[in-house]
Protein backbone atom coordinates (compact mmCIF):
# COMPACT_ATOMS: atom_id res chain seq x y z
CA UNK A 1 0.00 0.00 0.00
CA UNK A 2 1.58 3.40 -1.18
CA UNK A 3 3.14 5.79 1.63
CA UNK A 4 2.89 9.63 1.65
CA UNK A 5 5.47 11.05 4.80
CA UNK A 6 6.57 14.53 4.71
CA UNK A 7 4.61 15.57 1.57
CA UNK A 8 6.49 12.79 -0.59
CA UNK A 9 5.95 9.11 -1.49
CA UNK A 10 8.19 7.05 0.73
CA UNK A 11 9.17 3.24 1.40
CA UNK A 12 7.49 2.04 3.95
CA UNK A 13 9.97 -0.24 6.48
CA UNK A 14 6.97 -0.87 8.45
CA UNK A 15 4.81 -4.30 8.70
CA UNK A 16 1.30 -4.32 9.68
CA UNK A 17 0.35 -6.97 12.21
CA UNK A 18 -3.15 -7.80 11.55
CA UNK A 19 -4.61 -9.65 14.91
CA UNK A 20 -2.88 -12.78 16.01
CA UNK A 21 -0.80 -12.75 12.85
CA UNK A 22 3.37 -13.43 13.31
CA UNK A 23 5.28 -10.25 14.48
CA UNK A 24 8.96 -10.60 12.15
CA UNK A 25 11.22 -9.81 14.39
CA UNK A 26 13.72 -8.28 11.81
CA UNK A 27 11.22 -5.43 10.58
CA UNK A 28 9.64 -2.70 12.57
CA UNK A 29 5.91 -4.13 13.41
CA UNK A 30 2.43 -2.05 13.92
CA UNK A 31 0.77 -4.10 16.56
CA UNK A 32 -3.28 -3.75 16.81
CA UNK A 33 -3.58 -1.66 20.18
CA UNK A 34 -5.55 -4.71 21.75
CA UNK A 35 -2.70 -6.95 20.98
CA UNK A 36 -0.03 -4.71 22.72
CA UNK A 37 -2.56 -3.90 25.71
CA UNK A 38 -2.61 -7.75 26.41
CA UNK A 39 0.82 -8.49 26.67
CA UNK A 40 2.56 -5.08 26.48
CA UNK A 41 5.89 -6.14 28.42
CA UNK A 42 6.94 -9.18 25.09
CA UNK A 43 7.50 -6.01 23.22
CA UNK A 44 10.31 -4.40 25.10
CA UNK A 45 13.62 -4.33 23.87
CA UNK A 46 12.52 -6.44 20.29
CA UNK A 47 15.34 -5.80 17.75
CA UNK A 48 12.69 -4.11 15.95
CA UNK A 49 10.82 -0.85 15.67
CA UNK A 50 7.68 -1.05 17.30
CA UNK A 51 4.57 1.13 16.40
CA UNK A 52 0.62 1.24 17.38
CA UNK A 53 -2.44 1.04 15.34
CA UNK A 54 -5.92 2.42 16.92
CA UNK A 55 -9.13 2.26 16.38
CA UNK A 56 -11.21 5.50 16.19
CA UNK A 57 -13.46 4.36 18.99
CA UNK A 58 -9.94 3.44 21.47
CA UNK A 59 -8.69 6.40 23.31
CA UNK A 60 -5.31 7.80 23.23
CA UNK A 61 -5.12 7.68 27.03
CA UNK A 62 -4.54 4.09 26.82
CA UNK A 63 -0.98 5.03 25.90
CA UNK A 64 -0.39 7.96 27.51
CA UNK A 65 2.15 6.98 30.12
CA UNK A 66 3.87 4.38 27.71
CA UNK A 67 4.15 7.15 24.35
CA UNK A 68 8.25 6.79 24.20
CA UNK A 69 7.98 3.21 23.30
CA UNK A 70 6.34 3.72 20.14
CA UNK A 71 8.14 5.18 16.83
CA UNK A 72 4.59 4.87 15.01
CA UNK A 73 0.93 5.58 15.98
CA UNK A 74 -1.02 4.91 13.30
CA UNK A 75 -5.51 5.88 13.52
CA UNK A 76 -7.65 4.15 11.92
CA UNK A 77 -10.50 6.18 9.92
CA UNK A 78 -13.24 3.59 9.20
CA UNK A 79 -15.47 5.44 7.03
CA UNK A 80 -16.74 9.26 5.62
CA UNK A 81 -18.81 10.73 8.29
CA UNK A 82 -16.34 9.45 11.51
CA UNK A 83 -13.86 12.10 12.79
CA UNK A 84 -13.03 11.12 15.76
CA UNK A 85 -9.12 10.02 14.66
CA UNK A 86 -8.88 13.93 14.15
CA UNK A 87 -8.94 14.69 17.96
CA UNK A 88 -6.65 11.42 18.90
CA UNK A 89 -4.23 13.26 16.65
CA UNK A 90 -4.34 16.71 18.60
CA UNK A 91 -4.62 14.69 21.59
CA UNK A 92 -1.24 12.97 21.10
CA UNK A 93 0.36 16.02 19.55
CA UNK A 94 -1.27 19.15 21.79
CA UNK A 95 -1.49 17.16 25.29
CA UNK A 96 0.69 14.56 25.21
CA UNK A 97 3.39 15.41 22.97
CA UNK A 98 3.89 12.56 20.98
CA UNK A 99 7.01 13.27 18.42
CA UNK A 100 7.28 10.43 16.36
CA UNK A 101 5.12 9.52 13.06
CA UNK A 102 1.54 10.02 13.70
CA UNK A 103 -0.15 7.82 10.42
CA UNK A 104 -3.81 8.14 8.82
CA UNK A 105 -5.06 4.55 7.86
CA UNK A 106 -8.07 3.69 6.49
CA UNK A 107 -10.54 5.37 4.30
CA UNK A 108 -8.48 8.30 4.07
CA UNK A 109 -9.81 10.37 1.09
CA UNK A 110 -7.44 12.72 -0.98
CA UNK A 111 -9.82 16.44 0.30
CA UNK A 112 -9.18 15.24 3.77
CA UNK A 113 -5.28 15.26 3.92
CA UNK A 114 -4.24 18.96 4.16
CA UNK A 115 -6.60 19.07 7.21
CA UNK A 116 -5.10 15.44 8.51
CA UNK A 117 -1.34 17.34 8.18
CA UNK A 118 -2.86 20.14 10.32
CA UNK A 119 -3.83 18.11 13.06
CA UNK A 120 -0.64 16.72 13.40
CA UNK A 121 -0.80 13.73 11.42
CA UNK A 122 3.08 13.24 9.33
CA UNK A 123 2.09 10.11 7.26
CA UNK A 124 -0.60 8.70 5.12
CA UNK A 125 -1.94 5.15 3.43
CA UNK A 126 -2.95 5.66 0.68
CA UNK A 127 -6.03 3.34 -0.36
CA UNK A 128 -7.97 4.47 -3.46
CA UNK A 129 -7.16 4.59 -6.94
CA UNK A 130 -6.21 8.28 -7.37
CA UNK A 131 -3.18 9.25 -9.19
CA UNK A 132 -0.66 9.31 -6.26
CA UNK A 133 0.67 12.72 -7.71
CA UNK A 134 -2.80 13.98 -7.22
CA UNK A 135 -2.01 13.44 -3.59
CA UNK A 136 0.87 15.39 -3.50
CA UNK A 137 -0.81 18.27 -5.36
CA UNK A 138 -4.25 18.07 -2.39
CA UNK A 139 -1.49 19.01 0.48
CA UNK A 140 -1.12 22.43 -1.37
CA UNK A 141 -4.43 22.63 -3.17
CA UNK A 142 -6.46 25.05 -0.64
CA UNK A 143 -4.95 28.10 0.85
CA UNK A 144 -7.51 28.44 3.71
CA UNK A 145 -9.09 26.37 5.82
CA UNK A 146 -12.72 25.79 7.80
CA UNK A 147 -11.47 24.51 11.49
CA UNK A 148 -8.68 24.84 14.14
CA UNK A 149 -6.23 22.35 14.26
CA UNK A 150 -2.83 22.18 16.00
CA UNK A 151 -0.90 24.63 13.54
CA UNK A 152 -2.32 27.64 14.84
CA UNK A 153 -3.48 28.76 11.92
CA UNK A 154 -6.88 30.37 12.34
CA UNK A 155 -9.88 29.41 10.17
CA UNK A 156 -11.76 31.04 7.40
CA UNK A 157 -14.50 31.95 9.66
CA UNK A 158 -12.37 33.64 12.04
CA UNK A 159 -10.78 35.48 9.60
CA UNK A 160 -14.04 36.84 8.05
CA UNK A 161 -15.43 37.26 11.55
CA UNK A 162 -12.57 39.59 12.67
CA UNK A 163 -13.43 41.38 9.87
CA UNK A 164 -16.61 42.76 10.85
CA UNK A 165 -15.84 43.03 14.62
CA UNK A 166 -17.00 46.00 16.15
CA UNK A 167 -14.68 47.88 18.84
CA UNK A 168 -14.10 45.81 22.02
CA UNK A 169 -14.11 49.22 24.33
CA UNK A 170 -17.41 49.82 22.97
CA UNK A 171 -18.51 46.47 23.48
CA UNK A 172 -16.91 45.87 26.45
CA UNK A 173 -19.12 48.88 27.98
CA UNK A 174 -22.40 47.99 26.92
CA UNK A 175 -22.25 45.06 28.71
CA UNK A 176 -20.85 46.23 31.80
CA UNK A 177 -24.17 48.47 31.59
CA UNK A 178 -25.86 45.46 30.91
CA UNK A 179 -24.60 43.11 33.54
CA UNK A 180 -23.07 44.98 36.16
CA UNK A 181 -24.14 44.41 38.55
CA UNK A 182 -23.84 40.15 38.10
CA UNK A 183 -20.79 38.25 38.62
CA UNK A 184 -19.98 34.78 39.03
CA UNK A 185 -22.24 32.25 37.52
CA UNK A 186 -24.62 34.78 36.40
CA UNK A 187 -22.40 36.45 34.25
CA UNK A 188 -20.58 33.76 33.06
CA UNK A 189 -24.10 32.37 31.61
CA UNK A 190 -24.73 35.67 30.18
CA UNK A 191 -21.09 35.38 28.22
CA UNK A 192 -21.67 32.23 26.94
CA UNK A 193 -24.93 32.05 26.06
CA UNK A 194 -25.83 35.27 24.84
CA UNK A 195 -22.93 37.81 24.22
CA UNK A 196 -20.60 35.43 22.72
CA UNK A 197 -21.67 31.92 21.57
CA UNK A 198 -18.96 30.26 19.71
CA UNK A 199 -16.94 33.06 20.05
CA UNK A 200 -15.68 32.39 23.78
CA UNK A 201 -12.65 30.60 25.82
CA UNK A 202 -12.01 30.68 29.25
CA UNK A 203 -8.19 30.97 30.70
CA UNK A 204 -6.98 28.54 33.54
CA UNK A 205 -3.69 28.28 34.92
CA UNK A 206 -5.58 25.14 37.14
CA UNK A 207 -3.84 26.72 40.14
CA UNK A 208 -4.99 26.65 43.68
CA UNK A 209 -8.62 28.50 42.87
CA UNK A 210 -9.13 27.66 39.31
CA UNK A 211 -10.96 25.00 40.33
CA UNK A 212 -14.30 27.24 41.29
CA UNK A 213 -14.17 29.15 37.75
CA UNK A 214 -14.03 26.21 35.96
CA UNK A 215 -17.18 24.33 38.00
CA UNK A 216 -18.81 27.63 37.25
CA UNK A 217 -18.24 27.29 33.33
CA UNK A 218 -18.96 23.29 33.02
CA UNK A 219 -22.12 24.36 34.77
CA UNK A 220 -23.28 26.26 32.05
CA UNK A 221 -21.24 24.73 29.37
CA UNK A 222 -18.70 22.13 29.61
CA UNK A 223 -17.71 22.07 26.18
CA UNK A 224 -16.56 26.20 26.19
CA UNK A 225 -12.89 25.95 25.00
CA UNK A 226 -10.04 26.13 28.10
CA UNK A 227 -6.40 27.24 27.44
CA UNK A 228 -3.91 25.84 29.72
CA UNK A 229 -0.99 27.15 28.63
CA UNK A 230 1.83 24.74 29.20
CA UNK A 231 5.03 25.99 29.64
CA UNK A 232 6.93 22.60 30.11
CA UNK A 233 7.66 24.60 34.22
CA UNK A 234 4.87 23.72 36.01
CA UNK A 235 4.83 21.32 39.51
CA UNK A 236 4.00 18.00 38.43
CA UNK A 237 1.22 18.51 41.33
CA UNK A 238 -0.36 20.84 38.59
CA UNK A 239 -0.31 18.64 35.38
CA UNK A 240 -1.82 16.17 37.55
CA UNK A 241 -4.61 18.23 39.06
CA UNK A 242 -5.08 19.65 35.89
CA UNK A 243 -6.41 15.79 34.36
CA UNK A 244 -8.13 15.28 37.55
CA UNK A 245 -9.95 18.16 37.41
CA UNK A 246 -10.87 17.97 33.96
CA UNK A 247 -12.25 14.30 34.65
CA UNK A 248 -14.51 15.41 37.73
CA UNK A 249 -16.27 18.53 35.80
CA UNK A 250 -16.64 16.87 32.56
CA UNK A 251 -15.13 19.89 31.12
CA UNK A 252 -14.52 18.65 26.95
CA UNK A 253 -12.35 20.76 25.13
CA UNK A 254 -9.40 21.78 27.50
CA UNK A 255 -6.24 22.81 24.68
CA UNK A 256 -2.64 22.57 26.56
CA UNK A 257 -0.78 25.13 24.08
CA UNK A 258 2.71 25.27 24.43
CA UNK A 259 5.56 27.74 22.79
CA UNK A 260 6.81 27.56 19.15
CA UNK A 261 9.50 24.44 19.45
CA UNK A 262 11.86 27.43 17.46
CA UNK A 263 11.35 30.30 19.76
CA UNK A 264 12.50 28.10 22.46
CA UNK A 265 15.37 26.88 20.96
CA UNK A 266 16.52 30.36 20.19
CA UNK A 267 15.88 32.57 22.97
CA UNK A 268 15.80 29.46 25.74
CA UNK A 269 18.40 26.47 24.95
CA UNK A 270 18.89 26.06 28.23
CA UNK A 271 15.84 26.28 30.16
CA UNK A 272 17.06 29.00 32.23
CA UNK A 273 15.92 31.96 30.75
CA UNK A 274 13.81 32.44 33.45
CA UNK A 275 16.96 32.99 35.80
CA UNK A 276 18.20 36.02 33.62
CA UNK A 277 15.05 37.65 32.34
CA UNK A 278 11.63 36.70 34.06
CA UNK A 279 9.76 38.90 31.80
CA UNK A 280 11.30 37.36 28.37
CA UNK A 281 10.64 34.12 29.84
CA UNK A 282 6.76 34.91 30.68
CA UNK A 283 6.70 36.39 27.00
CA UNK A 284 7.84 33.19 25.52
CA UNK A 285 6.09 30.58 27.32
CA UNK A 286 3.15 32.57 28.26
CA UNK A 287 2.08 35.56 26.48
CA UNK A 288 2.87 34.44 22.75
CA UNK A 289 1.42 31.17 22.94
CA UNK A 290 -1.88 32.64 24.28
CA UNK A 291 -2.01 34.79 21.82
CA UNK A 292 -2.23 32.60 19.22
CA UNK A 293 -4.19 30.26 20.86
CA UNK A 294 -7.29 33.60 21.17
CA UNK A 295 -7.14 33.93 17.63
CA UNK A 296 -10.87 33.23 16.53
CA UNK A 297 -12.46 34.25 19.91
CA UNK A 298 -14.00 37.63 20.69
CA UNK A 299 -13.98 37.16 24.31
CA UNK A 300 -11.96 35.39 27.46
CA UNK A 301 -12.96 34.41 30.64
CA UNK A 302 -10.52 34.97 33.37
CA UNK A 303 -10.35 33.84 37.15
CA UNK A 304 -8.94 37.16 38.67
CA UNK A 305 -9.76 38.87 41.83
CA UNK A 306 -9.70 42.09 43.37
CA UNK A 307 -8.52 40.47 46.66
CA UNK A 308 -4.95 39.37 45.29
CA UNK A 309 -3.14 42.14 45.52
CA UNK A 310 -3.18 46.58 45.49
CA UNK A 311 -3.10 45.99 41.53
CA UNK A 312 -5.90 44.12 40.94
CA UNK A 313 -7.96 45.93 43.50
CA UNK A 314 -9.00 48.27 40.49
CA UNK A 315 -10.29 45.13 38.41
CA UNK A 316 -13.63 45.02 36.81
CA UNK A 317 -16.41 42.83 35.68
CA UNK A 318 -16.01 43.39 32.22
CA UNK A 319 -13.11 44.94 30.52
CA UNK A 320 -11.26 45.26 26.92
CA UNK A 321 -7.79 43.74 26.10
CA UNK A 322 -6.45 44.35 22.58
CA UNK A 323 -9.07 43.63 19.74
CA UNK A 324 -11.42 40.96 22.95
CA UNK A 325 -13.33 41.47 25.90
CA UNK A 326 -12.71 40.32 29.29
CA UNK A 327 -14.97 38.61 31.52
CA UNK A 328 -13.78 38.26 34.69
CA UNK A 329 -16.82 36.91 37.29
CA UNK A 330 -15.03 36.30 40.08
CA UNK A 331 -14.11 39.75 40.48
CA UNK A 332 -15.55 40.95 43.46
CA UNK A 333 -15.08 37.61 45.22
CA UNK A 334 -13.58 37.46 48.49
CA UNK A 335 -11.47 34.37 49.69
CA UNK A 336 -14.69 33.45 51.79
CA UNK A 337 -16.64 33.13 49.08
CA UNK A 338 -14.15 30.62 47.28
CA UNK A 339 -13.76 28.70 50.62
CA UNK A 340 -17.38 28.89 50.64
CA UNK A 341 -17.68 27.16 46.78
CA UNK A 342 -14.93 24.55 47.43
CA UNK A 343 -17.09 23.55 50.07
CA UNK A 344 -20.43 23.82 48.87
CA UNK A 345 -19.37 21.99 45.38
CA UNK A 346 -17.15 19.19 47.14
CA UNK A 347 -14.23 20.42 44.53
CA UNK A 348 -11.12 18.80 44.65
CA UNK A 349 -8.39 20.90 46.05
CA UNK A 350 -4.94 21.21 44.49
CA UNK A 351 -2.02 19.43 46.30
CA UNK A 352 -0.03 22.15 47.25
CA UNK A 353 -2.82 24.20 48.66
CA UNK A 354 -2.78 23.54 51.81
CA UNK A 355 1.32 23.47 52.01
CA UNK A 356 1.46 27.57 51.85
CA UNK A 357 0.77 27.98 48.15
CA UNK A 358 -1.82 30.29 47.62
CA UNK A 359 -1.34 31.30 43.95
CA UNK A 360 0.32 28.63 41.96
CA UNK A 361 2.27 29.19 38.72
CA UNK A 362 5.43 27.96 37.04
CA UNK A 363 7.67 25.86 39.57
CA UNK A 364 10.95 28.15 39.58
CA UNK A 365 8.70 31.19 39.98
CA UNK A 366 6.75 30.30 42.61
CA UNK A 367 7.68 30.59 46.67
CA UNK A 368 5.63 29.33 49.56
CA UNK A 369 4.15 32.59 51.13
CA UNK A 370 4.12 33.51 54.87
CA UNK A 371 0.84 33.52 56.76
CA UNK A 372 -1.29 37.02 56.47
CA UNK A 373 0.78 37.53 53.59
CA UNK A 374 -0.87 38.82 50.14
CA UNK A 375 -1.46 35.22 47.92
CA UNK A 376 0.66 36.26 45.48
CA UNK A 377 3.32 37.80 47.16
CA UNK A 378 5.04 34.18 46.29
CA UNK A 379 5.04 34.84 42.79
CA UNK A 380 8.20 35.95 41.32
CA UNK A 381 9.41 36.56 45.21
CA UNK A 382 12.08 39.02 45.85
CA UNK A 383 11.66 40.92 42.03
CA UNK A 384 9.58 43.93 40.82
CA UNK A 385 7.65 41.64 39.03
CA UNK A 386 3.98 41.18 39.98
CA UNK A 387 2.45 40.24 36.37
CA UNK A 388 2.81 37.19 33.67
CA UNK A 389 2.17 39.53 30.62
CA UNK A 390 -1.10 38.06 29.46
CA UNK A 391 -3.46 40.88 30.98
CA UNK A 392 -2.46 43.61 28.99
CA UNK A 393 -5.52 46.29 30.02
CA UNK A 394 -3.97 49.40 31.30
CA UNK A 395 -4.64 49.60 35.06
CA UNK A 396 -2.91 46.26 35.30
CA UNK A 397 0.40 47.66 33.81
CA UNK A 398 0.56 50.73 35.95
CA UNK A 399 0.28 52.50 32.35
Amino acid sequence: MPLIKHGRIADDPWVTVDGDAPVPDDRPAILPLDRWLGEPEQWQGRNGGLGIRMKSDQSPEAIRDRLERFEVVALEFPEFGDGRSYSHARLLRERFGFRGELRAVGDVLRDQVQFMHRCGFDAFEVDDDSPLDAWLESMSEIGCSYQPASDGRPPIGALRHAARKPDAEARARSILGRYGNLDGQALIRAAIEREFPGGIAAVASFGAESAVLLDLIAQVDPATPIIFLETGKHFEETLAYRDRLVAHLGLTDVRSVTPEADDRLAQDPDGDLWRRDPDRCCDLLKVRPLARALVGFDAWISGRKRFHCALRSGLPTVEAEDDRVKINPLARWTAEQLRDAFARRRLPAHPLAGSGYPSIGCRPCTAKVASGEPPRSGRWANAEKTECGIHKAKWATND
